[in-house]
């Protein structure tokens, strides 16, 4: 998007598609104790990819904020997949 190109009003499969949101995990509430930003990085995610859903020409603003909400998605749930595996490794073992 930052180099000038122009989104089709139809928007990739995998953004159509994607429809998770913290309600998903509210049956596992254990899951929020163990990875307590979880919910801040599903927000993240889908702020990141809410750009793709609209077609037409993008600012370079909204384009920089989409990917830098994407990074800061992808620490906190990289982050939660660690610990975890880490809960995994050293608790449940």
């Amino acid at each position: 998007m930052v180099d000038g190109s122009i989104l089709p009003c139809n928007p990739p499969t995998s953004v159509a598609s994607y429809i998770y949101t913290s309600q998903d995990v509210r049956e596992l509430p254990e899951l929020r104790r163990f990875v307590p930003r979880i919910d801040e990085g599903i927000q993240l995610l889908n702020d990141s990819i809410g750009i793709l859903q609209n077609c037409g020409a993008i600012n370079l603003d909204s384009a920089l904020q989409a990917r830098n909400a994407a990074t800061n998605a992808k620490i906190i749930l990289s982050n939660g997949l660690f610990q975890l595996k880490d809960l995994e490794k050293n608790v449940i073992h």
